[in-house]
C-alpha cells in the first residue's frame, strides 16, 4: 500500500541531501536554476476553508530538489523535480480547526533567463513555478479527511543569484479540510549556478532583419524624392553653386493631381568636401517625410537618417546595405559652366518664387519621353534651376521653385 508519510520522508530527504546529480549544458535560454540544485522556502498564506467562516493563517516549509532540466535545442527554461512541502495552520476563527500536515509531489518552474527580450531587463530574474502534489494532515478537525492534494501556483522574483521573493495561490487538502488562498513567500536556492549565454546576439539579429526589412519602404520612398529633388532628368545641376545652410522648395505636380512639395538643404559640408543635406516631402498639408542624408565628396550616398511609423529616428547605412547604388550610379553632375553650351535659347520663367530673365533653356528627347530645364543665371539661386518638365508615357511631370532657403546652416532635426 502507498504511504504517503513514507514517500514524504523520502522527497525531504533528497531535498536535504541533494548535490548536483546533471551536469549544465551552455545554453541561450535557461532559468536561474541547474540540474541538481535545491530550493528551500517558508511561505505565509491567508486562506479559506470550504466554508466561509473557515479562516487560517498558514506556514509553509518547503524543499525542492529539481532533478531534470530539458534543454531544447538551446533553450532549456524549464525545470522539473521532487518538492517536500508543511502545513501548519493556525486558526483565525473559531470554526477553523488547527491543522498540521505533510506532503510532497512534483514541482515545476519556467524562467526567462537569457530570454534577453528588449526592452525587458527584469524578465531574466522571474520564475514560475507550480507544486503539485499529495498531502496529508497529522492532526485535523474532527471528521476531515486526512489525505487530499497539494495545488500552489506563482512567480518568483531573484533578488540576487540564489535568494528570492515570491507570490503564489495555495491549495492544500479536499472536502471539508481542503484551504485555499494567497501567499507570500522566500526561498534560497543552492547548488551549481546556471551558465546561461543569453539570446541577445539572437534578438540583435532578428532586431536587424525586422530593421531592414522595415527600411524598405522609407529607403523606397526616398530614392523616389532624392531623384526627384536632388537629380532631374538624370543630372545633378551646379553643385558648386550651394552654400551650407542654402536650399529650395520645389512644388511638383502631375498632370493636374494635387501638388507635393520637397524642400531640399545643404546643411553642412566638411573639409573632405562630404555634404549633409536635409530632404523633406510634403503634401501641403499633414503629410511630411524628413530626411537627413551624407553624400561623400564624389556624391556617392553614405548615410541616410529617417523616422520610422512609429516616429524613432532611425538610420540606414547604403555602405553596408547597398554599396555600389546601382540605380543612382546612372546619374551625372553638371557644373553651372556647362549650362551656356548646353542651352538652346534663353526665356524669361515666372514661377511661385519669382519672375526669372533670361533662363537658359536645355531640353533633350529620348526613347522614355522628354525632358526641359530652365535655369537662371542668378547667381543667388542655388542649383540655378527654376522650372523643370518631363513627359513620360504622355505622363507630364512639372517642378517649380517655390522658394529659395538660407541660413539653416548645422539645422539638424534627425541625425544622432
Amino acid at each position: 500500500m502507498f504511504n504517503i508519510k513514507k514517500f514524504t520522508l523520502f522527497a525531504l530527504a533528497l531535498a536535504l541531501t541533494g548535490v548536483s546529480l546533471f551536469g549544465q549544458s551552455d545554453v541561450l535560454w535557461g532559468s536561474n536554476y541547474a540540474g541538481g540544485n535545491t530550493v528551500f522556502g517558508a511561505a505565509a498564506a491567508y486562506e479559506t476553508g470550504q466554508f466561509y467562516n473557515q479562516k487560517a493563517l498558514a506556514l509553509y516549509p518547503s524543499a525542492e530538489l529539481l532533478l531534470w532540466k530539458p534543454n531544447f535545442g538551446g533553450y532549456a527554461p524549464l525545470d522539473l523535480g521532487l518538492m517536500a512541502e508543511g502545513r501548519l495552520g493556525l486558526p483565525l476563527s473559531k470554526e477553523t480547526p488547527f491543522v498540521l500536515g505533510a506532503g510532497g509531489g512534483a514541482a515545476i518552474h519556467f524562467g526567462f533567463k537569457g530570454f534577453d527580450f528588449p526592452y525587458a531587463e527584469y524578465l531574466g530574474r522571474l520564475d514560475f513555478f507550480a507544486r503539485i502534489g499529495v498531502s496529508f494532515d497529522l492532526i485535523k478537525g474532527s471528521g476531515d479527511d486526512a489525505l487530499g492534494l497539494i495545488a500552489t501556483s506563482g512567480a518568483n522574483y531573484f533578488i540576487d543569484d540564489r535568494l528570492m521573493l515570491g507570490l503564489a495561490y495555495t491549495g492544500w487538502g479536499s472536502g471539508n479540510s481542503g484551504y485555499d488562498g494567497v501567499s507570500v513567500q522566500v526561498q534560497y536556492r543552492l547548488g551549481k549556478t546556471p551558465v546561461v549565454r543569453g539570446m541577445g546576439d539572437a534578438w540583435k539579429t532578428y532586431q536587424d532583419t525586422v530593421d531592414a526589412v522595415e527600411a524598405i519602404g522609407p529607403v523606397t520612398q526616398f530614392y523616389a524624392f532624392y531623384v526627384y529633388a536632388i537629380y532631374s532628368g538624370g543630372y545633378y545641376w551646379a553643385p558648386e553653386s550651394y552654400e551650407p545652410g542654402q536650399g529650395s522648395l520645389w512644388r511638383y505636380t502631375e498632370d493636374g493631381e494635387d501638388p507635393f512639395f520637397l524642400e531640399r538643404v545643404l546643411l553642412d559640408r566638411t573639409a573632405e568636401g562630404d555634404e549633409w543635406w536635409s530632404l523633406t516631402y510634403s503634401d501641403g498639408e499633414d503629410e511630411e517625410y524628413p530626411f537627413e542624408f551624407l553624400l561623400s565628396a564624389d556624391k556617392e550616398l553614405q548615410v541616410l537618417y529617417y523616422r520610422d511609423d512609429s516616429g524613432r529616428v532611425k538610420m540606414y547605412d547604403f555602405l553596408q546595405e547597398d554599396p555600389e547604388h546601382p540605380y543612382l550610379a546612372q546619374m551625372e553632375e553638371v557644373s553651372y559652366g556647362d549650362l551656356t553650351a548646353m542651352a538652346e535659347g534663353r526665356e524669361t520663367v515666372t514661377v511661385p518664387a519669382g519672375t526669372f530673365k533670361d533662363c537658359y533653356l536645355v531640353h533633350d528627347e529620348n526613347e522614355e519621353g522628354s525632358f526641359s530645364w530652365w535655369f537662371s543665371p542668378d547667381k543667388k539661386v542655388n542649383g540655378s534651376l527654376v522650372r523643370f518638365v518631363n513627359t513620360d508615357n504622355d505622363i507630364t511631370i512639372t517642378a517649380e521653385l517655390e522658394k529659395l532657403i538660407s541660413g539653416r546652416q548645422g539645422q539638424f532635426k534627425l541625425r544622432q
